[in-house]
């Protein structure tokens, strides 16, 4: 049973963010790592900072406080995206900084950090924009690969995908460097449902991922006004059913 609901939360929040400082090492890092024209970005920042809260189900069971999603703005150029979700005795906390400019999400550094407290998992990708390159450290392994202008980490994918969803092609694509390479994901739009949620009815976009795989199959409903922010997430792998539903969400 244990082991099941800590697959329930690894699996559901890694096909879908409250706030951890920044260590002083990794501060100087994300420093570094900002593009020297950073200071000159003028267009509007295209978000609403939130919270969003949400319920789970998988192996027949349902957990009505599985985790929650946020976005804040740590400072002048800089916000951050995070999920946080626990269960028993397993947690997980994903974190990306990343900045806004010239009408580009541009991130700096994602965290991830996933397990029991006897055993935690991390990964870590920081961002060289002057030099067109992230280093990772996955695990045991680490190094660092090519980067290209657009490319998005696991979270700030999610934000780059809300920006294309209104654009008229029905697919979208969104390049997004995960571990210690850059993977093209890609996404179709389906319909406009509404649906009901315990906030009310909510006008929603809905898309499907793309898999090599077909016997996987990703659909997320996203805000039709804010679709950076999930309201129902259906996910089935061979057969395995994971459900993610919003519950409640606080706008700032």
């Amino acid at each position: 049973m244990e082991s099941k609901r800590q697959q329930l939360i690894g699996t559901i929040f890694l096909s879908c963010l409250i706030s951890v400082p920044v260590l002083a090492a990794e501060k100087s890092a994300l420093e570094d790592a900002q593009p020297q024209s950073a200071a000159a970005a003028t267009v509007e920042f295209p978000f609403k900072l939130f919270t969003a809260s949400y319920r789970g189900e998988a192996y027949g069971m349902s957990m009505e406080k599985l985790g929650t999603r946020s976005l804040m703005q740590v400072d002048a150029q800089r916000y951050r995206i995070e999920y946080k979700a626990n269960a028993m005795m397993y947690s997980m906390e994903e974190t990306s900084d990343f900045i806004w400019q010239d009408n580009h999400i541009i991130p700096l550094a994602y965290h991830s950090e996933r397990g029991t407290f006897l055993s935690k998992r991390k990964a870590r990708l920081l961002f060289d924009w002057d030099a067109g390159t992230a280093e990772y450290k996955v695990k045991k392994r680490s190094g660092e690969f090519t980067i290209s202008p657009g490319d998005q980490d696991p979270i700030t994918s999610t934000l780059t995908l809300a920006l294309k969803i209104d654009q008229k092609n029905p697919l979208i694509e969104v390049s997004e460097a995960k571990k210690d390479s850059v993977e093209m994901l890609e996404f179709e739009r389906i319909d406009e449902p509404e649906l009901q949620t315990p906030i009310g009815d909510i006008k929603t976009l809905h898309l499907r991922r793309i898999h090599d795989d077909p016997e996987r199959q990703t659909e997320i409903w996203v805000h039709r006004e804010y679709p950076y922010i999930p309201v129902k997430l259906r996910q089935n792998d061979d057969g395995e059913v994971f459900l993610l539903e919003l519950t409640d969400l606080k706008l700032n």
